[in-house]
């Protein structure tokens, strides 16, 4: 298991739907999983 980067990995909702593209270019390069939040809490990882 991959250690997760607070700073980097974990993104609000709202950031990620305004930059999916980025997001997914960051994932396959790194192969870090993003967790997205929803109203601060988790509510997704994306691998």
């Amino acid at each position: 298991m991959k250690n997760i980067q607070i700073a980097s990995d974990i993104i609000p909702l709202g950031e990620f739907k305004t930059g999916l593209s980025a997001c997914m270019k960051k994932i396959q390069a790194t192969g870090q999983p993003l967790i997205i939040t929803q109203n601060g809490r988790p509510a997704g990882v994306l691998l």
